[in-house]
């Protein structure tokens, strides 16, 4: 990149950091990281949530496919 983009860069980066401190409309607005913390938080949550659904409606018992059953059933067929 040129040297100029570096610079708008520079510049729009601390106005945004000098703006959030200047003119905020909730008292969190003014808190530094807030909002990343925030959706931090908000994403662990959904992925614990998400795994705890998961266990809870689709995941099947460790002994679901039981191998017993389907050799005690191919003893009886088997016609040897």
């Amino acid at each position: 990149m040129k040297r100029w983009h570096w610079i708008v860069i520079i510049v729009l980066t601390l106005l945004t950091l000098v703006g959030q401190y200047l003119e905020h409309n909730y008292w969190w607005e003014a808190i530094p990281g807030f909002f990343a913390v925030y959706g931090f938080v908000g994403s662990l949550i959904l992925m614990h949530g998400a795994k705890f659904l998961a266990k809870k409606f689709i995941s099947k018992k460790p002994d679901y496919y039981d191998d017993s059953i389907t050799k005690e059933q191919d003893v009886k067929t088997n016609a040897h």
